[in-house]
């Protein structure tokens, strides 16, 4: 089992892309963290035409036993962090045995660890969907075109349309790659057009969910904080609403 879960109590597109990639490649079941999508990732899902991942909890032998009294191994995409993961995954007692793998490209944490060996494919990049791409060429699998477009949507979303400065050399020949194989004449405007989507969706929630909705929470040396991150294209629906965001920062 593929299961989408991210740094944040947003789920993103790089992970759900990951875990449909991760899924189709080792036919296992993509999964999805959070019952709730946002717009960008429902866009670039009704692009190649894909389904939504069944949400976690709702699959047969992810939190509870199955019918045969088996729970299903996870393989973990785009996070390895144990606070981030997503809760019913987080307190379950026999997590550790349940967990087989792991693909991310975020830094390994502290607390991961494992009562065996575990596949793992951690590197340095803008997406974690890039190493699913590699992969597939990697194990000389063909790619279908749906998921060559939601890897290649997820790239763009994952290094702001490789302007980020996480964006490495693989990232833009993967683009390159996945723009051909999945009959993408112009990822510029792809990336326009999922930016525009998520830009929409960001400004409606509100104040509190924009100031939160993408924090990661750590600790150093006795003390607590939290890094949140607001991607938009478009500042001034942004600012429209600064008032309040300025109010929800100092809150």
């Amino acid at each position: 089992m593929f299961i989408d879960i991210t740094g944040s109590p947003r789920t993103d597109l790089d992970s759900i892309a990951g875990a449909i990639g991760g899924a189709t490649l080792w036919r296992g079941t993509a999964v999805r963290a959070e019952r709730e999508l946002n717009r960008e990732i429902m866009y670039a899902l009704n692009w190649p035409g894909l389904e939504m991942p069944p949400y976690f909890e709702d699959v047969p032998g992810a939190i509870t036993p199955d019918e045969h009294g088996i729970l299903r191994p996870i393989c973990l995409v785009d996070h390895n962090e144990e606070k981030q993961m997503v809760k019913s995954l987080r307190e379950m007692p026999n997590r550790q045995k349940c967990i087989v793998g792991l693909i991310d490209h975020h830094a390994l944490a502290e607390n991961m660890f494992s009562e065996r060996p575990l596949y793992m494919d951690v590197r340095p990049g803008g997406s974690m969907s890039s190493i699913i791409a590699h992969s597939f060429i990697r194990s000389n699998r063909q790619m279908p075109k749906g998921v060559a477009r939601i890897l290649l949507a997820a790239i763009l979303s994952d290094t702001l349309n490789l302007q980020s400065v996480t964006a490495t050399s693989a990232d833009r020949f993967m683009v390159t790659l996945l723009a051909i194989l999945g009959d993408c004449d112009d990822p510029d405007q792809l990336a326009r057009d999922m930016f525009r989507s998520k830009t929409e969706w960001i400004v409606n929630l509100g104040a509190y969910e924009m100031c939160r909705g993408d924090q990661k929470d750590f600790s150093c040396k006795g003390w607590k904080f939290g890094i949140a991150v607001l991607e938009v294209t478009d500042v001034a629906t942004v600012l429209k609403v600064a008032g309040n965001l300025l109010l929800e920062l100092r809150i």
